[in-house]
């Protein structure tokens, strides 16, 4: 019996989950998105999720939506997991609690994952990445339910129960990768669900491919976030594409040294926003609405890892001291700031 005939939950709908978790319901899949707040009422009201394109199409998916501490344990089979990797270590009980005997948890979070070093031959091989809570995370998930993935497809919510999905370039995908790299039959079966409502690639090297959207995560969201601007009128700044292949060059540096050959033209990277004005990234639709930035698990682990294996990244480490102090205003909040009367 393959996955379709599975329960499939959704843990943290938000943005891209609520996509997700939609057009795997519209592909005939059994549905549940997990999320809270104004975004759960409203996918209940609405019985599901309203997607914007921006070409003007927009379609209704009817989809169940629930708290997921009311849900029963071990009640699913696949679990997409698309919390923001900051929510990770606080949710992994939870998490843990309502996967089935068998199961499979598909980690959808920006970044770097915690189990970077893990099952893999290398000279890091069980290093510990405090940034990514590598500890507390193996000791509540067994890393044989973790599938790697990660996806191509920005998405903005832009009111509770409401998905907006900007016009990009490049194919638009979700990549899955076994943790030891190989094209298991549980890969190609979970690929099989979930291809019903998204694009799906396989991949034997899902270190890699994490390592490859971090680059646009840490260069794009810290400078979107500090600058309030989007990639494509940073692009039309001297300075700005300076910055930008600075930071491409370092972190391929530090890529390198953990064991993955990014191949990265600064000139190509700084080709393919042009023009990109309607795009934000995650980092600058958090720091809009004053939530605390996943910063850790992208220039965190970037940095730690920098610091493990001795390499410079002082542009890197610049950016990364910003939005560390941005995050921390954002998360005293604006009560914080008190005005001082001028004379």
């Amino acid at each position: 019996m393959g996955l379709k005939a599975h329960r499939v939950l959704v843990y943290g709908a938000g943005a891209i989950g609520a996509f997700l978790g939609g057009r795997l319901a519209q592909a005939g899949l059994d549905v549940t998105l997990g999320a809270r707040g104004r975004h759960l009422q409203a996918m209940q009201t609405n019985r599901g999720v309203l997607l914007e394109w921006a070409d003007g199409r927009s379609e209704q998916h009817r989809v169940n939506a629930v708290l997921p501490s009311e849900l029963p344990d071990q009640a699913f089979q696949l679990i997409l997991v698309t919390l923001k990797s900051t929510q990770l270590a606080a949710a992994a009980p939870d998490i843990h609690r309502l996967l089935a005997p068998g199961g499979c948890l598909v980690m959808v979070q920006n970044g770097l994952p915690w189990w970077l070093f893990e099952r893999i031959d290398s000279p890091w091989a069980g290093t510990p990445l405090a940034s990514l809570h590598s500890r507390e995370l193996n000791h509540v998930f067994d890393l044989d339910n973790i599938l790697g993935a990660v996806i191509y497809r920005p998405a903005t919510l832009m009111a509770p129960g409401h998905i907006f999905l900007p016009s990009v370039k490049g194919p638009q995908k979700l990549v899955l990768g076994e943790l030891d790299g190989s094209l298991s039959p549980r890969l190609h079966q979970t690929a099989s669900a979930i291809e019903l409502g998204y694009p799906v690639q396989l991949t034997t090297n899902i270190r890699a491919e994490k390592w490859h959207k971090l680059v646009f995560n840490l260069v794009w969201g810290p400078l979107a976030a500090l600058t309030q601007s989007s990639s494509g009128h940073l692009v039309q700044l001297p300075g700005a594409r300076k910055l930008v292949s600075a930071l491409l060059g370092e972190v391929s540096s530090i890529a390198r040294q953990a064991g993955t050959d990014l191949q990265i033209d600064p000139d190509e990277e700084l080709q393919r926003v042009i023009g990109n004005f309607a795009q934000q990234p995650s980092m600058l639709q958090d720091t809009r609405a004053g939530r605390p930035l996943e910063w850790q698990s992208i220039i965190g682990a970037a940095l730690e890892i920098a610091g493990l294996m001795q390499v410079p990244a002082p542009h890197l480490r610049t950016v990364g001291a910003l939005i560390e102090g941005l995050d921390a205003s954002i998360q005293r909040g604006p009560s914080a700031i008190r005005p001082v009367a001028l004379e």
